[in-house]
């Protein structure tokens, strides 16, 4: 697996590219880890993993753990027919905000940022 990491309008998106599993997983929290000091929002677009095992889901939800407890947010996009079961078995929509497209996932950011203005 390869990962591809940059920042647009102050969301740090990570883009895999190739199967996640167990033995590449920890590139992707330790990504997560080498930001979370300046970074608060993190868009995980999967849209180039073909596979990602149950131990890649535990990676990400232990990363969101870890984002939130700095109050920010994981959100994830782009999920293929057979990522997306591994998450929906594991329930785990209960607890990340997934969008089809990385585009929502990004446009989701701005629309929470504005909802707090106004609130």
């Amino acid at each position: 697996m390869r990962l591809n990491v940059n920042v647009l309008d102050g969301i740090v998106v990570l883009r895999p590219q190739g199967e996640v599993n167990f033995e590449n997983t920890s590139m992707i929290s330790q990504a997560i880890r080498e930001r979370l000091d300046s970074e608060r929002h993190f868009l995980l677009d999967l849209t180039n993993v073909p596979y990602m095992d149950s131990t890649s889901l535990g990676t990400v939800l232990d990363a969101l753990r870890s984002v939130r407890s700095r109050d920010g947010d994981l959100r994830l996009a782009g999920l293929a027919d057979n990522v997306r079961r591994v998450f929906d078995l594991m329930d785990a929509g209960r607890v990340l905000r997934i969008f089809t497209t990385p585009e929502e996932g990004l446009m989701s950011f701005a629309q929470s940022a504005e909802a707090r203005e106004r609130a």
